[in-house]
């Protein structure tokens, strides 16, 4: 029985087209399996990411509020002194420094 080499060729062409369609299928899920994998570690890295900024918000935050604290203090502190130098003056009769030193 003789077969025909174009038969044979359509039949090793049809059996590499199957062959290679396989392979790409494999592939493909296999590369889908790696994409996701990045993407995920993408977004748990994102997610550290945020929570980090969050946190140093909030410590900012806290700093502007312990320094507005701080600033009103010294405002108290400073008028307090005013208030001494005053005093003082008055203790040593004079109304300015200036004079007292002349």
């Amino acid at each position: 029985m003789n077969i025909d080499p174009v038969l044979i060729n359509l039949i090793c062409a049809i059996a590499g087209g199957l062959i290679g369609y396989a392979v790409y299928m494999a592939n493909t899920k296999k590369d889908s399996k790696q994409d996701g994998a990045q993407e995920g570690a993408i977004a748990s890295d994102l997610g550290y990411l945020k929570k980090g900024i969050e946190d140093i918000n909030h410590k900012l935050e806290k700093q502007d509020e312990r320094y507005f604290e701080l600033v009103q203090r010294l405002a108290a502190v400073e008028a307090s002194a005013k208030q001494a130098h005053k005093r003082i003056n008055a203790i040593a009769g004079t109304n300015c420094p200036e004079e007292r030193e002349g």
